[in-house]
């Protein structure tokens, strides 16, 4: 992962919010939310202004010592870590919102930011070149450059509607709007390896 300008605003951002916040906040904040958008999972306030940075920063590390070379796709890269740290920014945002009282709907809010994830994903999935970090990695992706880019330009058009699906859940009621999120998302990833497996399959 490469440290961007957006990388770096979102990381500065959160530590703001989090040193300015911090004495404002209650003894417990919530830090986790059930399906119906409830919270159901507390944690001392400094845990509750800190998640969020101390994420981001763990993100960086796992991706920063990957010792593989992406420079060929670097800027798609750069775009899908971008759009992570600014849904990250804004979850940050959304519990310190909680913890002043704002009543925010954390369901609603996550499969929104969910559904741009992979909105994002797929615009970008066609420019993945052959690697083992990001994309559809499966044996068959793995083993051939061209089930790879095969996959990644079908996967890329799925994950774009999967993405449009998850976002248009938000207006189904719980917990049928929880039920249906976790179908769209399955179908949308086993589309994905089923895909690389059938071009594996009509190559040979």
């Amino acid at each position: 992962m490469k440290i961007t300008p957006m990388t770096t605003l979102c990381f500065l951002a959160s530590i703001a919010m989090a040193i300015i916040c911090y004495p404002s906040m209650p003894d417990q904040m919530a830090i986790h939310w059930g399906v119906n958008g409830e919270p159901d999972g507390f944690a001392p306030k400094i845990i509750g202004v800190s998640f969020v940075p101390v994420m981001m920063v763990l993100i960086f590390l796992s991706s920063h010592y990957r010792k593989q070379s992406y420079q060929k796709f670097q800027s798609s890269m750069d775009a899908i870590w971008n759009t992570l740290m600014v849904a990250l920014l804004v979850i940050h945002g959304l519990i310190i919102a909680y913890g002043y009282g704002y009543m925010v709907n954390m369901a609603t809010a996550a499969t929104l930011i969910l559904g741009m994830l992979f909105i994002t994903m797929g615009n970008f999935m066609p420019r993945f070149r052959h690697n083992y970090l990001i994309g559809i990695r499966t044996p068959w992706t793995l083993a051939s450059e061209k089930v790879w880019k095969m996959t990644h330009k079908l996967a890329s058009r799925v994950f774009f509607i999967g993405g449009l699906l998850i976002v248009l859940t938000v207006f189904l009621p719980s917990p049928a709007h929880f039920i249906v999120l976790l179908l769209i998302i399955a179908a949308t990833i086993l589309a994905a390896i089923w895909s690389s497996f059938y071009y594996a399959k009509r190559r040979k």
